[in-house]
């Protein structure tokens, strides 16, 4: 009897072995494999079970790589909303620079200060009509030199041309189109000069 006993465990695992069943399943006394219910399971049904189970984790990969995917692209959208609203408030920003000067009647008034030795700004582009303050510090000037002056660094004021005294706070207007030359006569050595270019 033990023999036999000693006999059917190896088949038994021999049997395990070779059919790959799950712990789920069962060998009956008659060597049958039979899963919980009882009902005795062929290859063909173990197989389509480990299908079900390598089907599943296959879609779920599938739908977490998705969701991946749909993540990615809002980011892009977001990124895409954000450029647009910037060229927007770019376009907005010009379109009232050119309504500042639509009409004869609206003049602009631009400001020039000083800071160290520089005028700030030390370039401007403006309109006919226009204006510009200067808003000097105590040891500066502004007077208009003629483009040769400029050129050489030279303070020799031009005949005709504007004049803003040290520390004054001065409004000049530019009516007529042109380039304008201008410089800080105790500074000019120290490159401190200015140019205002004025379009029709």
């Amino acid at each position: 009897m033990r023999r036999g006993v000693w006999g059917v465990v190896p088949a038994m695992l021999a049997a395990l072995v070779l059919t790959g069943c799950e712990p789920t399943d069962d060998i009956g006394p008659d060597g049958v494999i039979r899963d919980l219910d009882g009902q005795a399971l062929d290859a063909d049904d173990r197989d389509a079970d480990d299908d079900d189970d390598d089907g599943a984790g296959a879609d779920d990969r599938d739908a977490d790589d998705a969701d991946d995917a749909a993540a990615d692209d809002a980011d892009v959208d977001e990124l895409d909303a954000a450029d647009d609203e910037a060229d927007a408030d770019a376009a907005e920003l010009d379109a009232a620079d050119d309504d500042a000067h639509d009409g004869e009647d609206s003049p602009r008034r631009w400001d020039v200060e000083t800071s160290g030795l520089a005028f700030v700004p030390s370039y401007l582009e403006i309109r006919a009509g226009d204006s510009v303050r200067f808003d000097l510090g105590d040891d500066h000037d502004a007077v208009e030199v003629d483009e040769a002056t400029w050129t050489a660094n030279g303070s020799t004021p031009k005949a005709g041309g504007f004049s803003v005294g040290f520390g004054q706070k001065v409004e000049v207007p530019f009516p007529v189109a042109g380039t304008y030359h201008y410089v800080c006569t105790p500074h000019v050595d120290f490159g401190m000069k200015g140019r205002i270019v004025v379009k029709p």
